[in-house]
């Protein structure tokens, strides 16, 4: 069976990042459904409406966003529409495949295609990241693991 991950991401609100032993910038939970995904992270301390509540900073947002995808990310994951160039270069550096993108704009008609989540979590944070660690991986037999940025330290 493959592993489904869904992503939890945090906003700066009120300029800074909720750092602990739980929450970073990024949370991919595993799981069996979006609810269960959502139901572990709120017992870590994942909230949402944070403005609505008076918790977050009305001018930057709510600190944290539901998964963008009920569906959850299965892997191998194809990710994003690069073009053929952009894709070969991330697929070296992460030892990943391409594959011609179904949804195609301009010359951006290319997918990388990541074949585990350390592996997507990495891309992410090495080109995304702002908390240190940036990301952690739940997984769903309790194993944690942290993936760091180059650039935050």
């Amino acid at each position: 069976m493959k592993k489904k991950l869904y992503q939890f991401n945090q906003n700066n609100s009120g300029g800074s990042f909720v750092v602990d032993e739980k929450l970073c910038h990024r949370l991919l939970i595993e799981a069996d459904s979006v609810d269960e995904a959502s139901d572990i992270a709120e017992g870590m301390g994942v909230y949402y409406n944070g403005c609505d509540s008076g918790m977050d900073c009305d001018c930057c947002g709510d600190r944290w966003y539901r998964p963008w995808s009920s569906d959850g990310i299965e892997f191998p994951y194809s990710y994003g529409t690069f073009t053929p160039d952009e894709a070969n270069k991330i697929a070296e550096k992460y030892n990943c495949k391409v594959e011609k993108s179904t949804k195609a704009w301009a010359d951006r008609d290319t997918n990388v295609i990541f074949e585990t989540p350390e592996i997507f979590a990495q891309y992410t944070a090495d080109n995304y990241g702002w908390t240190s660690p940036d990301i952690r991986i739940f997984y769903k037999n309790g194993e944690v693991k942290e993936i760091f940025s180059p650039n935050v330290r």
